[in-house]
């Protein structure tokens, strides 16, 4: 967080963040800074504002602060409990894409291709529209995709709640539009199957299943796991602790 300090005119703008490789970011790092990148970044996308003081050294950020981050699965499954919590995933649209054996095996081939690849330009303000609002005929779409989105991701409904209106924003402004059509909602619902946790495949059938009514025992038999039911029980649990599901 302390290399930020540099950036702290450009903040007040207003930026997005860009981490192509939080995998290798977070693996070269001892975990007292694990713990505090974390944390500042949390508290600079809720609150716009972050003070960092350790020995000599005493600075504050502030802006509008958004990020984008690739990390490997394994990475994330590895850190989305002991690190990063709630305070930090919770703060992100996190969509899990596994690679096919054919995309694999084109991989290098692609990869040349992108180096020759040249753009004309940047995106910048003047390409997106700076406000976007959302008529109120797509809030009970949202609250209804909200609802299915943390049942996937296990993530609250608030949280993706906002996460939602963020992206419907987002993609109405990258089409310059002040306002968000039925478009920008289907580019919502087509994120949807890239919610589910491929280390964890099965857990938004069950808060699913478990908003619905059935049993351990009911959940078991549908996902075809008769023998889960311990399992069953700590992701139900999860889900409670989490505001997904009512205790």
């Amino acid at each position: 967080m302390n290399s930020l300090s540099r950036y702290k005119t450009l903040f007040l703008a207003g930026v997005c963040c860009f981490a192509n490789d939080l995998t290798a970011l977070l693996a070269s790092k001892a975990q007292r800074f694990k713990a505090r990148l974390a944390g500042g970044l949390s508290e600079l996308f809720s609150d716009g504002s972050y003070t960092y003081q350790d020995f000599r050294t005493k600075f504050t950020l502030k802006g509008r602060i958004t990020m984008v981050a690739n990390i490997t699965s394994e990475a994330y499954q590895n850190y989305k409990d002991r690190l990063f919590g709630l305070t930090f995933s919770e703060r992100f649209l996190t969509v899990h894409y596994v690679m096919s054996r054919q995309e694999k095996e084109e991989w290098v081939a692609r990869e040349e291709v992108a180096k020759t690849m040249r753009y004309s330009g940047k995106i910048t303000i003047a390409d997106i529209s700076r406000k976007v609002e959302i008529p109120s005929k797509y809030l009970p779409m949202i609250k209804v995709l909200a609802r299915e989105f943390s049942y996937a991701s296990l993530t609250s409904p608030v949280s993706c709640q906002d996460l939602i209106k963020g992206t419907l924003r987002a993609h109405a402004a990258l089409n310059k539009r002040s306002q968000v059509y039925n478009d920008d909602l289907r580019f919502v619902m087509m994120i949807r199957p890239y919610l589910v946790n491929p280390f964890s495949p099965y857990e938004g059938k069950i808060v699913k299943y478990a908003a619905q009514g059935l049993s351990v025992r009911e959940i078991a038999r549908k996902i075809g796991k008769p023998n889960y039911i311990q399992q069953i029980q700590r992701v139900i649990k999860k889900a409670e602790l989490r505001g997904i599901l009512d205790a």
